[in-house]
């Protein structure tokens, strides 16, 4: 059977251990750097990294890819969820047929009548600048939906739900859930509540209208200015090797959205960040927010206190600390 090995040039040193493994098993593997790949070849990918890298890994994959993701050692996340000393594992029980792998779906997102962009998370439609209301329609299935006027909107596949859409409100949504969730981000209408539409929906967002230019944000990864509509629908599936449902652990999380109400904005602007990009040391915080120093360490402790992050050692720089979004 043939399987491509995708690897950030970082984790060479695991990478040589998972190709050694996989050789040993009779796979014919061809290997990739995740910072050159283009598109995957394979059926079969083995994708070693963290969260955010096996995110941009998923976006250069062709659709109903099998994937398997793998976390390096001592590190565990909401994708990667294979540990590396158990993929040999898994992948015996993926070869006896012992495990299924999910359908995942694949966002498209249709920017005017242009450019098309994908993602497996969510697709996002902000203002450029923060602190900037963004006025729109929201049409389901051809039926208008609402006109709202918010900091933005969030549509949501079920393994999106656990990242950006559930820190602005949205619900955990079980990965074998045929469903999407749609989020207006601080409406000014207090009583605006999240949607949850069928996997199948065709979702229009239309008359799209900011005091700066307006961006379609597919999984934080690529980002596509909007002057008008963007039209938004599953284009295709990806099958994903999992040992456990994250949704199905978040569920049972006990800090609930009325405490993450209760943040200040510092601290919501961190998690927020954090949610969409993954795993993050305190430099790559304070860079990606733009918040002083002192601002982002009091909202990283006030986090850490609450329960909505932990720390982690960097699997490549033990030395190294990174911040994730808590699993307890």
């Amino acid at each position: 059977m043939e399987a491509q090995l995708v690897y950030p040039s970082r984790l060479e040193k695991y990478a040589r251990r998972l190709l050694d493994e996989l050789v040993k098993r009779g796979y014919s593997v061809s290997a990739s750097v995740l910072e050159r790949i283009e598109e995957a070849q394979a059926k079969f990918v083995v994708i070693l990294g963290l969260d955010r890298e096996i995110l941009q890994a998923l976006h250069s994959l062709p659709y109903e890819t099998t994937v398997l993701p793998v976390a390096p050692p001592s590190y565990t996340g909401y994708i990667a969820l294979t540990p590396m000393d158990k993929c040999a594992q898994v992948l015996e029980l993926l070869e006896r047929g012992r495990v299924t792998p999910l359908r995942l779906p694949v966002l498209s997102a249709f920017v005017d009548g242009t450019k098309t962009v994908r993602a497996v998370n969510e697709v996002a439609v902000f203002p450029r600048r923060s602190a900037t209301l963004l006025e729109y329609d929201l049409e389901v299935n051809g039926d208008f939906l609402w006109h709202d006027t918010s900091d933005g909107l969030i549509v949501a596949t079920p393994l999106g739900s656990t990242a950006y859409a559930l820190s602005a409100g949205g619900p955990v949504v079980l990965l074998d859930a045929e469903a999407l969730v749609i989020i207006s981000v601080n409406s000014v209408e207090p009583g605006r509540r999240p949607v949850v539409a069928h996997l199948r929906s065709s979702i229009r967002v239309g008359g799209v209208s900011s005091r700066t230019s307006v961006e379609v944000i597919a999984d934080g990864v690529e980002r596509v200015e909007v002057e008008e509509e963007v039209r938004i629908g599953v284009a295709g599936y990806l099958n994903m090797v999992v040992a456990e449902d994250r949704g199905t652990a978040l569920a049972k999380r006990k800090f609930t959205y009325e405490e993450l109400r209760e943040l200040p904005p510092s601290a919501k602007f961190v998690l927020k960040v954090l949610e969409d990009e993954g795993e993050l040391g305190i430099s790559e915080i304070i860079d990606l927010t733009g918040l002083p120093e002192r601002t982002v360490r009091h909202a990283l402790a006030l986090l850490s206190s609450r329960g909505f992050i932990e720390k982690l050692e960097d699997p490549v720089n033990p030395k190294r600390i990174l911040y994730r979004v808590s699993r307890k």
